[in-house]
């Protein structure tokens, strides 16, 4: 991707034309996919042309690999975020599960797009070594909590950081890509509230991870 000139102060830490593209890029990437999704749709929805939009990316997938990058970097940030070393290993547990579920709460399309590139077995995925990096040190704080964990007896011996993050992620992926279908499903009193909900998932993830 091509950057113009000095950075924007926007969440993506590009200029406003480009941040207006990957806006609407999230935005059509949520929605439709990336298979259904076109060049023109974002063109569209971002109201430039498709020929602004090649002169900053050199195609859907180099779009869409910005769009992964900026997604993972935003969680990491938030998981970062977490005093691990100050925390009792369970409660370090229970801060990652909340602050990832936070971080897909604040994007709508978060869930839909992470398992759209499942869907492709992670072939759209590109290295990014800001995101490389922010899961390196990710890993290394929450492994190390994980393990103060299973010494104390708090967590289980054959727990590791890799597995729980993973288990973490499949929970939350379903919360926010299968809800909208539960609430037509299902009736309205059934359902419980979100930050409910919230609570419920988190001490049951807590709970699966201990002895």
């Amino acid at each position: 991707m091509e950057k113009d000139g000095k950075l924007a102060a926007s969440p993506w830490g590009y200029t406003e034309t480009i941040s207006k593209i990957l806006d609407a890029a999230l935005d059509v990437f949520g929605t439709k996919g990336f298979d259904a999704a076109s060049m023109g749709d974002v063109a569209h929805a971002a109201s430039v042309s498709k020929q602004l939009i090649y002169h900053y990316f050199e195609g859907k997938h180099d779009l869409y690999a910005v769009v992964l990058a900026h997604l993972a970097q935003n969680n990491y940030n938030a998981l970062l975020a977490i005093d691990f070393e100050g925390l009792a290993p369970a409660e370090a547990l229970r801060a990652s599960f909340l602050a990832l579920f936070d971080s897909f709460a604040r994007n709508r399309f978060a869930a839909n797009i992470t398992i759209d590139q499942a869907l492709h077995a992670g072939a759209l995925i590109k290295r990014d070594r800001k995101a490389d990096e922010l899961r390196r040190q990710f890993f290394d704080r929450f492994g190390g909590a994980v393990e103060r964990g299973k010494k104390a007896g708090h967590i289980a011996d054959d727990a590791d950081a890799i597995s729980a993050h993973i288990l973490a992620t499949v929970l939350i992926i379903g919360r926010f890509s299968i809800w909208p279908m539960l609430v037509q499903y299902m009736k309205s009193d059934e359902m419980p509230e979100h930050d409910q909900f919230r609570t419920k998932v988190a001490d049951y993830y807590v709970k699966a991870l201990r002895p």
